[in-house]
């Protein structure tokens, strides 16, 4: 099989068209949600923290938990880059880290 040389653009100024922001929190947690509910296959979330605005709600744990029983392939992956308090949605348990009471926190 021949390789393919792939690249991940990071510097958005050479795109053509430019890139259009979505305001936060809204429309952005209705967007994510509506991402959420139609991934048929993986999901997967890059934060800086799991926001509380957008990620703290029964909804969207709910269609992280349909995406995640929806089949035996089917995964949901997150990816947080501070873990710190205030607010941190991750723990860590043993040698793993575990997402905390996305949807159940008050």
């Amino acid at each position: 099989i021949p390789h393919t040389a792939m690249e991940l653009l990071s510097d958005y100024s050479r795109q053509e068209g430019g890139l259009s922001g979505v305001d936060y929190p809204e429309p952005f947690a209705t967007l994510a949600l509506a991402l959420a509910r139609s991934a048929r296959r993986e999901l997967r979330i890059f934060s800086p923290r799991l926001d509380h605005e957008v990620f703290d709600n029964t909804a969207m744990a709910d269609a992280m938990s349909a995406l995640a029983r929806g089949s035996r392939y089917s995964s949901v992956r997150i990816l947080v880059t501070d873990t710190q308090p205030p607010g941190a949605f991750v723990r860590r348990e043993g040698s793993r880290w575990e997402v905390v009471g996305i949807g159940t926190r008050r």
